[in-house]
């Protein structure tokens, strides 16, 4: 009976140390599944950040492409802005107009042409060239448009007479065309190195006449 309680006793220390082994091996188990678990776990995390990392550069990608093309697009829009647009017309500039109480009048004209003639150079251009009394035989063949002071002195003295409104001359300008047409046909016709005498007092009366005007 002695011997029969010893053997069942180390029965019993053997199925407990059994039990403990199993037990032993279950939590290594355990262990390895969750080791395998967070393995898996972290490659997924990984691949999941991977994932998203080349999401984000597909987006910035992408973000970047529609920048271009907006870009192009605006470009191109303010091209074809700039080809529709009319060009702007420039304005005309605007001439330095007197105003109508300080332009010349015919009764300036008549004033200066008398201090004109009283200058002692205007001599010889005072009455009509006399051709024939100088001799001058091709002078009207020459001067198509003959000119003198005189003859330009009766028509402004004939307006107090007829009126202003009724005379040759429409305005000052037309009265400035026959006094430098007295000029001009005496530079025609005396342009002889003997005719120097003559081209000079032409000279100094076109002279005095534009500062008066």
């Amino acid at each position: 009976s002695g011997g029969g309680a010893m053997a069942a006793a180390g029965a019993a220390e053997d199925g407990d140390e059994g039990d403990g082994d199993a037990t032993e091996a279950e939590e290594e188990e355990e262990e390895e599944e969750d080791s395998d678990e967070e393995s898996a776990e972290g490659s997924e995390s990984e691949e999941s950040e991977e994932a998203s990392e080349d999401e984000s550069e597909e987006a910035s990608e992408d973000e970047e492409e529609e920048d271009e093309e907006e870009s192009e697009e605006e470009e191109e829009e303010s091209e074809e802005e700039e080809e529709v647009a009319p060009k702007k017309k420039e304005k005309p500039k605007r001439r330095n107009v007197l105003p109508e109480s300080k332009r010349p009048k015919l009764q300036h004209c008549l004033k200066l042409l008398k201090q004109l003639m009283a200058e002692p150079n205007a001599e010889p251009f005072l009455a009509p060239v006399d051709a024939e009394a100088l001799g001058l035989t091709d002078y009207h063949k020459r001067v198509k448009h003959p000119m003198d002071l005189g003859t330009i002195m009766d028509v402004l003295s004939g307006a107090k007479i007829v009126g202003w409104g009724n005379i040759k001359y429409g305005s000052p300008l037309d009265f400035k065309r026959d006094v430098q047409l007295v000029w001009s046909n005496c530079r025609l016709y005396n342009d002889t190195p003997g005719d120097a005498w003559i081209r000079e007092m032409c000279e100094k009366c076109e002279e005095l006449f534009d500062r008066l005007w």
